[in-house]
């Protein structure tokens, strides 16, 4: 046989195999063939999968295919589907669904769209996730790092608090307290606020706080961190813009310099002190006016707290009397008419020598110790502080900030 007639042979294998190939092509789209035309219906595009609590919402655009009478979603490899009907409006338009009762984990998704034939259009897949225990779990609430009574308001100070790839986005705050005519209340408090003042708290209740979160910016549901609970206080902070330096005769008012006045006392600032002058004397007492009359419930001491050889020890108080007086008190600095409200002892809380510390002890030096006045005491306006011995027994005092609380 001659070049020619295999050249010949060849083509026609070549030509058989190209018609096969196109019958099997057309066998694999024949749901798509009507009266000799293809058939294609409008699919599912633009997807999104937005997460919930157990749950989650699907939603798509499907474009004006009047052939299109009905969707359905599969998952769990097709073990489970739902059927959403489709009206057609004759332009494009979105169509969700919820997915309910799921567990916490990520999905994967197929949607098609059918016709009146249930002809089926090409698959679209989507991933989704579904939030549960777990992730409620690993919320984190926000801190609330102080509660202070300021002329009968509740002010609420908070700690930054940042989301993580695990956790999402904090969005708020929800807090729950009694207001003064007993009633339930509930308010949200954006993150970037650090500081809510609640006028009508029933003083003496509890405030129940906990954290939003949206795991996604898409998501459906909110969730809730676990809830803390503080006490309202029942006593107001004192304004200090209303306390002044007091100077009687026996007092001792000498400063180690100018840097370090008594109303270093009550600037709201940890990092500056009074200092009294380098032997000067102790025992000693200085006077003040809170400037108005208050029957004290609390008050909290703030050693200075650096450089850091000062921390329990050197010239912070260790015992000390406070002394009060609600009328003005005699020009010639004597003890008549004052009451001694209390006497303190400053406890390091490791008992370790001078130099020597834990992270409790640091914690709680740099928070401030707090001491209950006894219930029994009368209201007073001037305050007499006397130093009776300091940590490192020294002949002068420093002290960072006092802060009271009263009625």
């Amino acid at each position: 046989m001659g070049t020619k007639q295999y050249g010949v042979i060849t083509f026609f294998l070549l030509l058989l195999a190209f018609f096969a190939a196109c019958d099997n092509r057309d066998e694999s789209y024949k749901d798509y063939i009507k009266d000799g035309e293809a058939i294609y219906l409008g699919k599912a595009y633009a997807v999104q999968a937005a997460p919930g609590n157990q749950r989650l919402k699907l939603s798509w655009w499907l474009t004006a295919d009047p052939q299109v009478v009905e969707a359905k979603v599969f998952w769990n490899d097709r073990r489970d589907s739902l059927e959403i009907p489709i009206e057609n409006k004759g332009e494009p338009q979105e169509v969700s669904v919820l997915v309910d009762n799921l567990e916490e984990r990520i999905y994967s998704f197929e949607i098609f769209t059918y016709d009146n034939k249930g002809r089926q259009s090409l698959r679209v897949e989507a991933l989704g996730e579904a939030f549960g225990e777990s992730y409620v779990n690993g919320l984190i609430n926000r801190t609330l790092a102080n509660i202070d009574l300021v002329e009968g308001e509740v002010h609420l100070s908070w700690q930054t608090l940042a989301g993580s790839s695990q956790t999402g986005t904090p969005v708020g705050v929800e807090l729950q307290y009694k207001d003064r005519s007993g009633d339930n209340r509930r308010k949200t408090v954006e993150m970037a606020e650090m500081e809510t003042v609640l006028s009508d708290v029933e003083l003496g209740s509890q405030l129940v706080y906990s954290t939003m979160y949206l795991p996604a910016s898409s998501a459906i549901d909110t969730f809730y961190s676990a809830t803390d609970m503080q006490d309202i206080p029942q006593h107001v902070l004192l304004d200090k813009t209303k306390f002044q330096k007091v100077v009687l005769p026996t007092d001792n008012v000498t400063q180690y310099n100018a840097s370090y006045p008594m109303e270093n006392l009550w600037n709201n600032s940890t990092g500056s002190f009074y200092y009294t002058a380098a032997n000067s004397g102790v025992p000693t007492w200085f006077t003040f006016d809170l400037g108005q009359t208050s029957k004290l419930a609390r008050f909290r001491y703030n050693q200075r707290n650096s450089p850091e050889s000062v921390r329990w020890g050197n010239s912070n108080p260790r015992y000390f009397e406070i002394w009060g007086i609600a009328g003005t008190p005699d020009p010639d600095g004597s003890w008549d008419g004052w009451t001694k409200l209390m006497e303190v002892e400053s406890v390091k809380p490791s008992g370790l020598p001078i130099g020597e510390h834990t992270e409790e002890d640091i914690d709680v030096l740099l928070s401030g110790e707090e001491f209950d006045f006894p219930a029994d005491i009368p209201a007073v306006r001037y305050l007499r502080i006397k130093v009776n011995s300091t940590w490192g027994n020294t002949q002068s005092v420093h002290i960072a900030e006092l802060t009271f609380w009263g009625e």
